[in-house]
């Protein structure tokens, strides 16, 4: 049973209000009752205490550097603890309500990956799903291999993307934008918090978008959550018949990150997501530490990723599961997210990059 720790009304209604907008954002605000019956037991066991602490207070996790922690505890219980309204100035509402979006996020997504259960085998490496990263064991051993974790880094930035959808669909008084601006645009534009991982989501929404199965170029994620549905467990017809999911990346970072994997290997190479994962995670860690980007990181990412997409959509076309047109438009879409954040990334890439990448994708 959660035990939920609290000073104020609005410290209270700070709980309250991030799991109503998270249960709505994952599962749909219409006709979940049976689904968000069964989570709310789920996150009872699994989560050992809420507690919203008065702005400023000192604890082991928390600090003026670090306001707001979703962990676990030494018998695998999870634990969140942030800092509330209770002394806060002003000027930190809007942080505090993402906050507590953010690390109730956490929550909701290291249930619901660790409760598919699913493992795979390869190269004597066991991978599981774990609080919504993939957990690497020695297959004979048992122990730990190499970073023990990865997919940090998209783990993260997409706390912050789903946070800004929840946020900005069911909070009250605030600017509103779609889940598609959230997906497509930079926080910049968007209105949304600016946190530590904010530079990171433009390659998190790049990688989504490489992801995608829908060619339909009248597709809105909007419209879904309009409609009271999941946009992370939304299924879609492709043109042989089979049903897919809309956007494997948006349904495995929540319910099945080897899900990804698997996707990923399947045009990458084999263990491709594991290596490609914990470079990331490297090049992540590195930049929260000492806020220094490195260059041919930047580079190898963004080429990286069109290949995926590029081979993944020629081989769709292939197999008759897009039209040509459906192709283009998936492609047209990931092209767009990536000429924008050109400008972003633009010190690091010369027309002669631009070019390569580009000849390379006309190959496939």
């Amino acid at each position: 049973m959660t035990k939920f720790i609290y000073r104020s009304k609005t410290d209270e209604n700070l709980i309250g209000n991030s799991y109503l907008y998270m249960e709505k954002m994952i599962f749909g605000s219409k006709d979940n009752q049976e689904k968000t019956s069964i989570f709310r037991d789920m996150f009872s066991k699994a989560v050992k205490k809420v507690a919203i602490y008065p702005w400023g207070t000192d604890t082991d996790d928390l600090s003026s550097t670090a306001t707001g922690i979703c962990k676990y505890d030494d018998n695998d219980a999870i634990e969140i603890e942030m800092w509330g309204y209770t002394n806060a100035p002003t000027d930190k509402y809007k942080w505090i309500e993402h906050q507590g979006v953010h690390e109730m996020c956490h929550a909701f997504v290291d249930i619901l990956s660790l409760s598919t259960s699913k493992k795979i085998v390869k190269k004597g490496i066991v991978r599981e799903n774990h609080a919504g990263l993939i957990k690497e064991t020695d297959q004979k051993t048992g122990e730990f291999v190499d970073h023990h974790y990865y997919g940090k880094m998209f783990n993260e930035t997409m706390m912050d993307i789903i946070s800004a959808m929840a946020i900005n669909n069911f909070a009250p008084e605030i600017t509103y934008k779609t889940v598609d601006d959230v997906l497509s645009k930079n926080y910049t534009t968007t209105g949304n918090q600016q946190t530590g991982y904010t530079f990171f989501t433009s390659l998190t929404r790049l990688m989504i978008a490489a992801f995608s199965n829908v060619g339909d170029k009248n597709f809105k994620y909007q419209d879904k959550v309009d409609a009271g549905e999941s946009i992370f467990n939304q299924n879609y017809k492709l043109r042989d018949g089979s049903v897919v999911k809309a956007n494997d990346f948006l349904y495995g970072i929540v319910f099945d990150p080897l899900h990804i994997e698997k996707e990923f290997d399947k045009y990458m190479g084999d263990d491709s997501w594991r290596t490609f994962s914990q470079s990331l995670d490297t090049f992540f860690m590195h930049y929260q530490k000492t806020g220094e980007l490195l260059p041919e990181n930047v580079k190898l990412i963004m080429k990286y990723i069109p290949d995926f997409c590029n081979k993944r959509m020629a081989d769709y076309e292939r197999r008759g599961l897009v039209s040509e047109n459906d192709r283009i438009n998936l492609v047209s879409n990931f092209n767009k997210i990536w000429n924008s954040m050109q400008s972003e990334y633009g010190a690091y890439f010369s027309q002669e990059d631009i070019d390569e990448i580009y000849d390379r994708a006309s190959k496939y």
